[in-house]
């Protein structure tokens, strides 16, 4: 629950599971997308080796970011969930990412860069503005030196296709890079 205190475990081995998921998508297209990742971004988790994302390589981490993302809102009580199931079905079927959310790459350089951690966050203004029943849904993963940041916007009426995506703060130019939706080649790491 997003009520609930934050909670981490020391462990050899990245090994958290949620039990959120059926077994058949777990250990089907889930599974396949995540052997996808392993392959192409293997050097870049375990040694910061640099890369050049194309729009190929940037449809597969936004692919593997957003599921993550979804993956850990759908561990949270129904009620409170972000993602609707039609968008969490439209994604299963063909891994395409809502026009609402905006990924982000870094590189992790901590002593313990060779550990995992996820974050999640809902974020709604709470003064009344221009932008009151808007909610934001913050995600973020790190596994050894790659770090994935998505986020995702709605009214929560439902009713509006169209919520203003924020713009990160200019302090963060350095330490990380838009890379969905793609608009041209990324290098990472960042400076």
């Amino acid at each position: 629950s997003q009520d609930e205190p934050f909670r981490e475990y020391d462990a050899a081995v990245l090994q958290e599971k949620l039990a959120v998921v059926c077994e058949n998508c777990n250990h089907r297209w889930m599974s396949h997308l995540t052997d996808r990742v392993k392959r192409a971004y293997s050097d870049q988790i375990i040694n910061g080796a640099a890369l050049t994302l194309t729009p190929d390589d940037a449809a597969l981490l936004g692919a593997y970011a957003f599921m993550k993302s979804v993956v850990a809102d759908h561990a949270t009580p129904k009620d409170e969930r972000f993602y609707p199931q039609q968008v969490r079905e439209r994604f299963r079927e063909t891994l395409s990412i809502p026009p609402n959310v905006r990924m982000w790459i870094a590189a992790y350089q901590g002593s313990h860069r060779f550990g995992g951690r996820c974050h999640t966050a809902i974020l709604s203004p709470n003064e009344p503005s221009l932008l009151d029943g808007i909610e934001y849904y913050a995600f973020t993963y790190v596994v050894g030196h790659l770090v994935l940041q998505t986020h995702s916007v709605r009214w929560r009426d439902g009713l509006s296709a169209f919520a203003p995506v924020p713009k990160p703060d200019p302090y963060w130019d350095p330490a990380v890079i838009q890379f969905w939706p793609y608009s041209e080649p990324v290098s990472w790491p960042p400076k």
